[in-house]
Formats: structure tokens, sequence, C-alpha cells
């Protein structure tokens, strides 16, 4: 990202980098293109960017696909200039949402494993939450309430990317157990 950012930037073209403002990886690329990037969220907040000259259009590497194809497709809205647009979500990231979401469609219950301030564990959440309602961000099985999984039959599970196997088999076997005991007691 911060390549292609610097490279616009010295063909004196705009970059329109989807993400968070606070993320790492986007302050790295104002870095790059100080004086030729601008960080949007949505496709909102297009609207406010001024007039962009031949904009490249770019994501923090654990957007949702859908958010950057939408902000894209606001950029070639606001301008007559050449937009170039490269997809530069991690196809683990992408891997990863679009199985989280075709899971969560088929289950009661949704659990995405990881750090609650782990960019990539709340976009699987918001992913989840899409096709489930009852989706749960937690960082340890401690945070699992039983009554969430009152006449649950199938519960989903998900980690974000840098969370430990261990936990994740942990939180499983909690997850199962709670499971047998709800269906000894009929509930």
């Amino acid at each position: 990202v911060q390549k292609l950012a610097s490279r616009a930037a010295a063909q004196n073209r705009h970059v329109v980098v989807v993400g968070n403002p606070e993320h790492p990886e986007m302050i790295g690329v104002f870095g790059y293109a100080p004086e030729h990037a601008f960080v949007v969220q949505d496709a909102a907040e297009v609207a406010n960017l001024p007039r962009l000259n031949n904009p490249l259009v770019v994501s923090q590497t654990t957007i949702k696909l859908k958010n950057f194809l939408d902000v894209a497709e606001a950029v070639k809205a606001k301008t007559d200039d050449e937009v170039q647009v490269v997809n530069t979500i991690c196809s683990a990231t992408r891997d990863r949402q679009d199985a989280a979401r075709a899971l969560a469609g088929e289950v009661g219950a949704f659990y995405v494993i990881g750090g609650r301030h782990s960019s990539n564990s709340r976009k699987l959440l918001a992913v989840c939450k899409e096709q489930c309602e009852k989706s749960f961000l937690i960082e340890t099985g401690e945070e699992i309430n039983p009554e969430d999984l009152r006449g649950i039959e199938r519960v989903g599970v998900t980690a974000g990317a840098s969370t430990p196997n261990w936990l994740i088999e942990e939180i499983v076997k909690q997850l199962e157990e709670i499971g047998r005991q709800q269906t000894e007691n009929g509930r």
C-alpha cells in the first residue's frame, strides 16, 4: 500500500485509502504521500474530499471488501479523471471474512475470538452480524454467557489472524460442554 501511495504521489496523483485513520498502516501511508493521501472510512466521506487528480484507491489490508468497493464507486462518481482501483485487502483476511459470512448464515450464534482493538477481529464480527444477529466478539472463554446459547442448535466460531490456536481449541471445547449441559437439562 505504501509503495503504491508513494508512486502515485510522485506522479502528483491523489491517493484515497479506505481504512481507519488511526490504524498504524494508515499512518504509514501518510508518511509516503503526506500531501496527496486522504483516508476515508466509508463511501459517504468521499463527498467531503476536494477535487481529486487521477486518484488511486487502495485500502487498509483488513478492511471489508464491500466497503472498499463502495468507496471506489463513490470516487469514480466524483471525478471525470481516470481512477485506478487496486484491491490491497489481504487475501487471507478476505478468505476468512467470506468463510465467516457463509458459516454465519447457517448457525444460531457466532463467536469471533480476538482482541477488541484488532481491526481484523472487529471486521469479522461485522461480517458475521450481517448474517447472524447473535454474534459476539470475545477475548476469552470467560466472556461466554450460556444464556445466549439457550435454544441454539449450531454455533459458529472464527478467530482473528493473530489468535493462538490453543485459545480457539479451548473455547470450542467450552462451547461443546455448554451444548452438552443444555442438552442434558432439556434446554
